[in-house]
Order: C-alpha cells, then structure tokens, then sequence
C-alpha cells in the first residue's frame, strides 16, 4: 500500500490472485460494461434513452448515470468521474429524460414515416399520435416567443421526415386532390 498504512496483501497473494484471474476493479468493470450495452442499444434504436426496466437494468444505470451528472451539477461528491462523463459525452448521451423521451418519440415518427410515408399520424395512435400535437402546440408556443420546449433543432429534425404542421389543412388538401 502507499498510504503508509501495513497491509496483509503480500506480493505472493497478489500474484496467486492474479492468477485466478481476480477483478480487482469490480465496478469499473460492471460500468464499463453497461457502457458497451448502452453503445449497442444506441446503434440499434438510435437514442441512448433506455427506459428503467428494459435492458436488463440498462434503464436503471442510464437514470443513475444522469443522477450523478445532476450531483455534479449541484456540487455533490458522486461517482461520475470525468472519464466516465466523457465517454457518455462521445456518444451523444442524454442527460436530461426528457431530451431521451423526446428522441424515443421521434424515431417512433421515423419508423411511422418510413411505413407510411407521412407523418399524419392518428390522434388515437398510443403515445405518438398525442406527441405528434404536443410538437405542433410547442412548435405555436416557440413561434410565438412564449416558454416551450420547441427548438430550431428539434424542428429541423422533424423536417427531416417532412412533419406536418398543420394536419387539418393537410387532410383537407388530400381531400381535394382525391376527389379532382
């Protein structure tokens, strides 16, 4: 040890230790591990916002993840290190729920889009369909100036997959253009 203090651990159990192949950083490993976890469900949903229960406890450290940032921020002792802040950083992590939550509806949208090749998506479609107009209220909101969460970011986004802004009259066009 270095800290001046005796200790029991020899060299000759380190290297028995050793050769067993003892962890001696268990929870870097399990971090770490975790860490690859979440790279993989980025790749295979597009979004590092796990829900708590799915993964297998992949939520659960995701939102422990983001708790730990939010001590930082306070000025709180947490677990974090800058390593580990980084590498969440490198992947484009989400510390805030509901930036993850808004991501996880919008590949919803991508994937409606990409089936129907528009995103008019039914009011009484579950959680995307009531989403859908949330954007449009916040999308007024933001126009307006008034407080939204509507960005020029997100609207560039959901222009991407030409969102309609205006269903009604869209509807209505589609209608027109049918019955001509």
């Amino acid at each position: 040890r270095n800290d001046g203090l005796d200790s029991q651990m020899t060299q000759r159990r380190i290297n028995q230790l050793n050769a067993i192949g003892f962890e001696w950083a268990p929870f870097e490993l399990q971090w770490m591990t975790r860490y690859q976890e979440l790279i993989q469900f980025k790749k295979q949903y597009g979004h590092t916002g796990v829900p708590v229960g799915v993964g297998g406890g992949l939520g659960l450290w995701v939102r422990t993840q983001r708790l730990e940032h939010r001590k930082l921020q306070e000025g709180k002792s947490a677990m974090l290190t800058p390593e580990r802040r980084k590498l969440l950083n490198d992947i484009g992590f989400e510390w805030k729920a509901v930036d993850s939550r808004w991501n996880v509806r919008y590949m919803d949208l991508v994937a409606y889009y990409e089936k129907h090749g528009d995103t008019l998506v039914p009011f009484t479609t579950p959680g995307l369909g009531p989403w859908g107009s949330s954007q449009r209220i916040q999308n007024r909101k933001h126009l307006r100036g008034a407080k939204s969460y509507m960005t020029p970011e997100r609207i560039e986004r959901l222009n991407l997959v030409d969102f309609v802004w205006e269903p009604l009259e869209n509807q209505q066009q589609k209608q027109k253009q049918q019955s001509a």
